[in-house]
Order: structure tokens, then sequence, then C-alpha cells
């Protein structure tokens, strides 16, 4: 049966056409989608694919004939080779894929400027048929943007910068929808961290407009208001460690050896709630009211105080994943350095 015109998923009836670089003129099956035909290579895609592998060994693909026998359904079949329909896929996602097989060039997961859609039609539909080694290329391709560790975090997370082609803030409920859809469970922490780092309305917004699923965006809101109580913990403790601290340090720029660098912290007004409160590692390294005091304190208290500051920040990443339900920090390091031995 020739299927010239097949039916979108509207409900439209529309003609895919032969894609203009993926129609070898030896391939021996064609895959259809709402807007391309592809004629590639079953061995090829056998190779990679386990899920393609399956297809192709159906007993009645690559048999067509005139007609049905015995009651079954043949194959379809286009131009006289078999016709499989890739149900619910994007036309130009599945260039993604079929290029990052077929051209080795096309996809090069050390670069960062792969563009947000490639990397997102690769992840899912790597996933959704089991290519193994694109999945794995992506997910640390992805990875290195949103690492496990917060010293790395650190150097890359600038919203205002570019990644994958977009504002790195556009990026990130993209990735997470997409990283939740793929079971990339490696990814999930630090793509949850960043997306909470904003309004409750913002997230609502963001995941509405970048598909993300319900269960996803639960999980998001409700682990953010369980790191928004560890902030809240923190920021009383801050206080205390500096209560405690005017008694057991001596401070070199006071007078008569009391602590008056920390004193004046106290007093001076700076904002130990809204440092920790505020769902942004980023306020507590750079806050210019908390910094700005080190600058005029003496060595002793600001040393002191950077060094709680770095350990209450790294006290707050350790308990990311239990926040939202995720993998710990251990497990996904062990999975992400087995990947990249592949």
């Amino acid at each position: 049966m020739d299927a010239d015109k097949l039916r979108c998923s509207k409900g439209e009836t529309q003609t895919p056409k032969p894609h203009d670089l993926l129609w070898f003129p030896d391939g021996n099956v064609v895959l259809a989608t709402d807007l391309y035909l592809f004629k590639v290579h079953k061995s090829l895609l056998s190779l990679h694919s386990s899920v393609f592998k399956d297809m192709f060994e159906l007993s009645n693909v690559g048999h067509s004939a005139a007609g049905e026998s015995a009651g079954e359904k043949l194959q379809d079949s286009y131009d006289g080779l078999p016709l499989i329909t890739l149900v619910g896929d994007k036309g130009e996602d599945v260039v993604h894929l079929l290029r990052a097989v077929f051209e080795i060039r096309y996809y090069d997961y050390h670069s960062d400027e792969t563009t947000l859609e490639s990397v997102i039609a690769l992840l899912l539909l790597s996933t959704k048929y089991d290519f193994k080694d694109i999945r794995t290329n992506v997910i640390l391709q992805i990875s290195r943007q949103y690492p496990t560790a917060l010293k790395d975090f650190d150097l890359v997370d600038d919203d205002k910068t570019l990644l994958f082609g977009e504002l790195r803030e556009d990026c990130r409920f993209a990735l997470l929808g997409a990283a939740y859809r793929a079971n990339a469970h490696v990814l999930l922490p630090t793509l949850y961290f960043a997306c909470s780092k904003t309004s409750i309305q913002h997230i609502i917004e963001e995941s509405t407009r970048r598909g993300v699923p319900a269960e996803c965006l639960y999980a998001l809101l409700e682990g953010r208001e369980r790191l928004l109580l560890n902030f809240y913990k923190q920021a009383a403790s801050t206080e205390r460690i500096v209560e405690s601290a005017m008694t057991h340090l001596t401070c070199i720029g006071g007078d008569n050896g009391s602590l008056s660098c920390l004193r004046d912290l106290l007093l001076s007004g700076v904002d130990f709630g809204q440092m920790s409160t505020d769902v942004n590692l980023h306020f507590a390294r750079r806050s210019p009211e908390l910094f700005g005091f080190f600058n005029q304190a003496c060595e002793t208290c600001k040393t002191f105080m950077e060094g709680r500051v770095t350990w209450k920040r790294n006290d707050v990443w350790d308990k990311l994943p239990s926040n939202f339900g995720c993998l710990n920090w251990d497990v996904i390091q062990e999975q992400l350095e087995e990947m990249a031995k592949l």
C-alpha cells in the first residue's frame, strides 16, 4: 500500500516530502514524520538503536506485497520500500537525530554552541529509540553546564551568558522538562535548583511555556519550599555563629581585643534573612552588603566569616538532591563517571 499522504497529529492531511539530505539512493527503509520522509539504512540504525532493530525484525517489515493474506495487514510501503511512521515525532527533531547518526561531524557534544532545539531533540529521541551513545553524550554535554559540585556550578552559573544559542536563563526550564521526560536523573538536582531561583509565578509561567510535565513542576515547587526552609534555618544560625564568635576570636582591628568587626556586622543592618532566604546561593556569594563589610573588617574577622559563608553554601548544596527527591550526589557522580568511560 502506498502511503503518500499521512495523517498528522492535528488531524490534518498533508504530504510529507523527502528530506534533502536524509534521502539516500541506496536506503532500504523509509521513515515518515509530519513534515519529512527519510530514506535511510536499516543496518546502521539497527547497529545503534535496539528499538529500530526490533522494528526491522518484525516479520512483515521488508516483505511488502500487493494485498493482504490470511487476514494479516501488510507493512505500509513507499516506492516499494517498507514505510515506518514515527508517531508523535516532529520532523525537525528527527532530522537532528538522524543527522547525528549518519553525519559524524554533525553533533559535537564537546561544544556548548549546539542549539537548544537540537540538544533537547537528541536527548528525548535518543531515549525513546535507545540510541545509547547519543543519549550518553547529550547528558554529559548538559552536565558540564549544570554540574554536581558547587564550585563548578559557580564557574558557569551566569544567567546572562549564552548557552546553546540562547540566554542561559531561557534554557533551564526547557532542559529540566526534557531531562525529566527522558529519565535523565543525573541532571535533575542542579536543573531543579537553577529553576527554583525565581518567583513561583515565573516558575509556573515558564513551566507552562516550555512544556514541563505537571509531575516535574510539582517536584520543583515542593523542593523549592524545602530549600527555603533550609535557608531560613541558615539565616538564624548565621546570627548565632557571629554572636558566638565574638566570645572566641580576637579581633585584631578592635579596641581592647573586642570583636568590634563582628559586632559592627550585627549592628550594621546586614539582612541575614535576605541573604539566606533568597533561593539563590549567588546572593551569599556575591552580596554587596556582606562582602562590603568583609572588605572593611580585619583579616581575622574577614577570614572567619568568609569561611562560615562558604561552609553554609556547601551545606545547602549538599542537601539539594534530598530537597527535590533526587538521587544523592555520590550516586549521580558515580553514574556520570561511568558514562564518561563509555
